[in-house]
């Protein structure tokens, strides 16, 4: 593979990093220091990534149409500064509105860089291993919270919340670094160079609907949408399971390692759809990742005993990869790359505001129903309405 390619995945896997990872993945270690020390909820602090992530939305489904009247580089440029400042800024501010006020800021920068960006970058710049190289970049988003999140916490422990926002501040910035100065543009033919893969035919690909299909239906928009916020919305849950294995009477230490384990699916679930995605198809991929999904859940439901409910945490870790990776996928397999920059940003969209919605929800019932039960079986509905989306969408791709 040719160094513009490799400059390509380096530069998406930074970005994912910086704005997802460092982002969406780490933020929950500052809600309690910062509820400390301003005397406010937990609730109120939370409300910081709701916040971000509603302005991730808008301002993804911005980005292909920034696109045709702004250049490309400017946009890597405008979105980093907006990321580090935004971020920086949490570090000076006084109150819970300027909190708020900094996170609208490095919210709104990280979509302008981030998964729909992205994403594009990879679908303009790859015809083969796509799965492959999707999953990668965006399951680094996985792997820097894991990494990071100890990190920033023992910072927080020893030096407070706001050295560790400075410093999270500083290392975005290495991360973003790589998209800034390396020399890539947003599609190879402005670098005079081809897709990685053009011309080359796998059974995969043939599997897949054709480019001729690729129309924007508005029915298969719809079922792919549907797919995607009920996955999102499944993704809400794994966080709550340390309370749900305590409203079970499990150990701390059975809830701890609930989600330990939920994680780790996470990060090499998202790597393993993309490659089975390569040699089987989208969509038997992503309907076994339902599969997997909905029997954690069944298990979470009818078999409540804390050696099954680690197996089920496990199984859940693979929801993680429907909205992300698996949406990607279905989307470019369906509609093609030429209308992927009108269609993924739409959903997108609708995805990141479930999810932020999301882990509200679920909270909200759990107070109201006093059991975690009432969740999983909103969850089990999604999950076969999910499957039965995903089945139909190919079924009418491909006609």
């Amino acid at each position: 593979m040719r160094k513009p390619y490799i400059y390509i995945i380096l530069a998406s896997s930074g970005l994912i990093a910086a704005t997802l990872g460092m982002v969406n993945n780490v933020a929950g270690i500052y809600f309690t220091p910062i509820a400390e020390d301003f005397g406010v909820g937990i609730g109120a602090t939370s409300l910081t990534l709701t916040i971000s992530n509603y302005m991730f939305a808008i301002s993804g489904i911005l980005v292909p149409r920034l696109l045709k009247t702004v250049s490309f580089r400017k946009i890597l440029f405008i979105g980093t500064l907006g990321v580090v400042l935004g971020t920086a800024g949490l570090s000076v501010a006084a109150s819970l509105p300027v909190l708020y006020l900094f996170n609208i800021l490095r919210g709104f920068s990280c979509g302008l860089i981030s998964l729909v960006l992205v994403t594009m970058l990879i679908n303009y710049w790859f015809r083969s291993s796509v799965g492959l190289i999707t999953s990668l970049v965006i399951g680094c988003s996985g792997i820097t919270g894991a990494v990071f999140s100890p990190v920033m916490t023992s910072i927080i422990q020893m030096s407070g919340w706001r050295t560790s926002y400075l410093l999270g501040a500083a290392i975005m910035a290495v991360m973003l670094l790589p998209a800034l100065l390396l020399p890539i543009r947003l599609t190879p033919e402005e670098m005079d160079m081809e897709p990685y893969g053009k011309g080359a035919e796998t059974a995969t690909e043939s599997a897949e609907p054709s480019s001729s299909t690729a129309h924007i239906s508005p029915l298969l928009f719809l079922l792919v949408l549907i797919s995607g916020v009920a996955a999102s919305f499944v993704t809400s849950f794994p966080p709550h399971l340390p309370s749900l294995a305590e409203a079970s009477a499990f150990s701390a230490g059975v809830g701890s390692a609930m989600l330990s384990v939920c994680m780790i699916i996470n990060t090499a679930g998202k790597v393993v759809l993309g490659v089975l995605s390569d040699v089987f198809g989208s969509k038997r991929a992503i309907l076994l990742f339902g599969i997997l999904v909905i029997s954690g859940t069944c298990l979470l439901l009818f078999v409540p005993q804390p050696t099954i409910s680690l197996v089920a945490a496990a199984l859940l870790g693979f929801s993680f990869s429907l909205p992300t990776v698996g949406i990607v996928l279905m989307i470019r397999g369906l509609f093609g790359t030429e209308n992927y920059g009108s269609v993924y940003p739409k959903i997108s969209m609708a995805i990141t505001i479930t999810s932020a919605s999301g882990y509200f929800i679920i909270g909200l019932l759990y107070d109201l129903s006093g059991s975690y039960r009432l969740n999983l079986w909103i969850m089990l509905g999604l999950l076969v309405l999910m499957t039965l989306m995903v089945f139909q969408a190919y079924r009418s791709g491909t006609k």
